[in-house]
């Protein structure tokens, strides 16, 4: 739903809409616990990667 009104705000040219704290605490935690998630993503494929080159050498 933020992100609707924020588009509504961004066409109609109405500036930024301004949200509740917490939303916006929220929103920061919702960001920052992707951020962890992507990390811990990108660490995994690099160990597997790591592995299987190890173990298939070309």
């Amino acid at each position: 739903m933020a992100a609707s009104i924020y588009e509504q705000y961004y066409r109609m040219d109405w500036g930024l809409p301004h949200y509740s704290p917490p939303l916006m605490a929220a929103i920061q935690d919702y960001r920052a616990q992707t951020t962890r998630l992507l990390e811990h993503q990108t660490h995994v494929q690099d160990i597997w990667s790591q592995d299987y080159q190890a173990h298939h050498p070309q």
